[in-house]
């Protein structure tokens, strides 16, 4: 069982038709569709044929009822998850300029802070060490620090920003498998990071904190993998753009997939990137038609290049 505690929220997209006007009414397209990084790595796990089991906070709306009637359906476990009856469910708020680049965003989850350290250990207590925990920084520290040391399951996690990667910059110790960009490397390794030798030598610095596995974004460079006995450097294939929202998601749900069915390293990346390249194809966040096959055939048409870093 992959059990997963996060964000889930309506996200709602303004894309203006021309260059954006500030203090003015801009003609463009609003969309909406269902977000949350814990939410969205559910989903493609679930859509992958994992077990999925998903802890996070809703309120008493008809986007809480939209994201509900989702999860279920695609038989995720809600069990974990709680109900507030006073409270809006949580909003992320992006307003594009014409070219699709985020001008200016707000992100309303005071939702998720309802939870408590006693709600998530109840939740994470379940986890055998056979199962897996996933965990977005959009929770509080406590939150966090209280799922990692009562949790029997190896932690997987994505820092998700250089501000939100200071949750977790005391508690490396505890995490299993770390998926950062390579600028919240750099908030964690406490030094910056601009060539081969400083990847190879902020993985020595991440594998001496008690990381088993991890995976630096390297954005349209690649992925540096680095394990206790591996140094990795995988370039990204060329992919056109549709959608860039829920690629990095996208990317750590292939990287649990991968763990999830004890794969070797090159099949984890491999099937990590291609998951990432089916989200960028897509306008949805998670693409629907995403399946196990659909998957496998992409990483079947990908070019990967591998190349061992050693310094």
């Amino acid at each position: 069982m992959i059990y997963i505690v996060g964000g889930a929220n309506m996200d709602i997209y303004g894309k203006s038709m021309a260059p954006l006007q500030t203090h003015d009414s801009n003609i463009g397209k609003v969309r909406m569709a269902h977000g949350g990084v814990g939410r969205n790595i559910a989903e493609s796990l679930a859509r992958l044929s994992c077990d999925v089991s998903f802890q996070s906070a809703f309120g008493n709306d008809d986007f809480a009822e939209s994201l509900l009637k989702r999860l279920r359906t695609l038989h995720i476990d809600l069990s974990g998850s709680l109900h507030f009856p006073y409270d809006g469910t949580s909003i992320y708020l992006a307003v594009l300029d014409d070219q699709g680049d985020m001008d200016v965003a707000i992100c309303d989850n005071s939702v998720i802070h309802r939870l408590t350290p006693q709600d998530v250990i109840d939740f994470v207590s379940k986890a055998k060490q056979t199962d897996i925990l996933v965990m977005d920084t959009n929770l509080k520290e406590e939150l966090i620090i209280a799922a990692m040391t009562h949790s029997q399951a190896p932690i997987f996690m994505d820092p998700l920003s250089q501000t939100k990667a200071l949750k977790i910059k005391e508690h490396l110790q505890h995490i299993t498998v770390l998926k950062p960009n390579v600028y919240e490397a750099e908030v964690l390794y406490g030094k910056s990071i601009k060539s081969i030798t400083d990847l190879y030598n902020a993985g020595t610095f991440f594998m001496k904190q008690g990381i088993k596995h991890l995976y630096i974004s390297l954005g349209e460079h690649g992925i540096y993998y680095r394990s206790q006995t591996q140094s990795k450097w995988i370039k990204t294939p060329k992919q056109s753009m549709v959608n860039a929202s829920g690629a990095g998601d996208a990317c750590m749900a292939g990287i649990i997939y991968g763990h999830y069915h004890n794969c070797n390293v090159e099949e984890i990346v491999e099937l990590a990137m291609s998951n990432a390249v089916l989200a960028l194809r897509s306008e949805d966040t998670v693409p629907s038609d995403l399946c196990e096959e659909t998957l496998k055939k992409t990483r079947e048409t990908l070019v990967f290049e591998w190349r061992n870093i050693e310094c």
